[in-house]
């Protein structure tokens, strides 16, 4: 049911009849709260999930849209992650700017040379032998 919930979000924002609903979002409490749920899928594979020091924000948001980015970016960071590697997350607070970066230790193209965000392309998907719907595509892993 998730996933096509998903999908049928994806389906609202491409067409843009699809709207948010910005609220005061306690930062800290949103990135430990997906963390915690991304913990056991980690764990299962060995692979150490750190996060830096978050300073207690609130940003304006959609808490659900937020929520389900984080999480999928949580989730692809496991997923595509080698066996035992790392993924860091970080946050920067600025002026008017929040940026929630999501690192990994695992492969990443050479060639790919940036991120290209395709809907349903998957990077490597012929040599991963993993499955999935492919959302778009990945950035290159640090």
């Amino acid at each position: 049911m998730n996933l096509i919930d998903e999908i049928l979000d994806i389906s609202r924002i491409e067409s843009v009849a699809s709207f948010v609903t910005l609220r005061a979002v306690p930062l800290d409490e949103l990135v430990r709260d997906c963390v915690g749920i991304i913990t056991l899928q980690a764990s299962e594979r060995g692979i150490e999930v750190e996060v830096d020091d978050i300073t207690q924000s609130l940003v304006r948001a959609d808490k659900q849209r937020l929520r389900q980015v984080l999480l999928n970016l949580l989730s692809n960071a496991i997923k595509y992650n080698r066996p035992k590697g790392r993924v860091h997350v970080t946050t920067e607070v600025t002026e008017n700017l929040v940026r929630i970066s999501v690192a990994d230790t695992g492969l990443a193209s050479a060639r790919d040379g940036g991120a290209t965000l395709h809907p349903f392309d998957r990077l490597n998907v012929e040599s991963t032998g993993i499955e999935g719907t492919g959302l778009g595509s990945r950035s290159p892993r640090t």
